[in-house]
């Protein structure tokens, strides 16, 4: 028999990246927090120390994204911070699109670092008693979840999503709110 000739098409598969909020050390990829009032200055993580961002087929990350699903309720003073700094990551809070959206290539360490900083703030609301003497002010946060999507997109466009799920408690300190 003669030799065949045959034609192979070369399909390169990309796997997305591994996003695990809570580390590889617990099951499951999403994070839970919770807030009250003491937690009011730092906030609360909104992801565990041991994040882990991974790729078996790639080395970088390039875009990233803390998006609250749903609606602050104590509008004005709820948000997001993370910490870019020694990174080649720039990004912002946007308050219109409550949304932490973080751009440029770098590596799953840096990225991994980046969101093991992410933190939910929260200052709350101060309501003004004016029907007691003297008028007073109390320290009102709404109570309930809040739950952020975490996306990470890898160097080949693959998007990868988990989430972190911060409940918050219902805390109406009078006197001073500071």
């Amino acid at each position: 028999r003669a030799p065949a000739a045959v034609l192979l098409d070369i399909v390169e598969i990309n796997n997305p990246a591994v996003l695990d909020l809570n580390g590889l050390h617990r099951p499951g990829l999403d994070y839970s927090a919770a807030m009250g009032e003491n937690e009011r200055y730092l906030g609360v993580s909104l992801a565990d120390s041991d994040v882990y961002v991974g790729d078996v087929d790639g080395l970088l990350i390039v875009r990233a994204r803390i998006i609250l699903d749903g609606v602050f309720l104590d509008v004005g003073a709820e948000s997001v911070a993370v910490n870019l700094r020694g990174s080649s990551v720039t990004g912002a809070w946007i308050e219109s699109q409550q949304s932490f959206e973080m751009v440029g290539p770098d590596t799953l360490k840096a990225y991994r670092d980046i969101l093991a900083s992410a933190r939910y703030l929260n200052k709350g609301r101060v309501n003004v008693i004016e029907d007691q003497v003297p008028v007073t002010q109390e320290l009102v946060f709404t109570p309930g979840d809040r739950v952020f999507r975490f996306e990470i997109e890898d160097s080949g466009r693959a998007v990868t999503v988990a989430y972190t799920t911060v409940t918050v408690s219902a805390v109406a300190r009078k006197g001073d709110p500071r």
